[in-house]
């Protein structure tokens, strides 16, 4: 598939060349380019960083919560059922993520649930941005976008 060949089953993603250029930032990356400060149970990220993620979504790489909840309960309706989908969503990313011919295979999809999912994390656990950059998390999905993008999988806004 040739690069902006539109493809009306995968997303458009925007300034693809923008996104890419926060993987030097995340190679070279310390802890002061990440994080300013940590009060308690907040932290204060750096705004290069919060210009990142600010990036994800401009991008539209962050898939929206409600898909990702569709997509990974399918046709399970109660509370417990959705808990338990997305459980086994987060065993996959992990799995996955650690396992780097795994990773070489996830598609546009399962980079936008998983960038969904590292974004919603800081709410629930915050400091895990940072956790996320310790271990290459970003760097791996980020480095996996530009794989896709560069075999031209990737429907860019023209």
């Amino acid at each position: 598939m040739e690069k902006n060949k539109t493809n009306i089953n995968k997303p458009v993603i925007k300034q693809p060349e923008k996104l890419l250029s926060y993987i030097d930032f995340l190679i070279n990356i310390k802890e002061a380019d990440y994080i300013i400060d940590a009060d308690g149970h907040r932290f204060n990220y750096t705004q290069k960083f919060r210009d990142f993620i600010q990036q994800l979504h401009d991008s539209n790489m962050v898939e929206n919560y409600d898909h990702l909840i569709q997509s990974i309960t399918e046709h399970r309706g109660d509370d417990e059922a959705r808990c338990e989908a997305f459980s086994g969503w987060m065993r996959d990313l992990n799995r996955t993520l650690s396992r780097p011919c795994d990773l070489r295979e996830a598609d546009i999809y399962f980079l936008r649930k998983a960038f969904l999912t590292l974004v919603r994390m800081e709410k629930i656990f915050p400091g895990s941005w940072g956790i996320d950059v310790e271990t290459g998390t970003w760097l791996k999905l980020l480095k996996q976008f530009k794989r896709l993008y560069d075999a031209g999988e990737i429907n860019t806004e023209t």
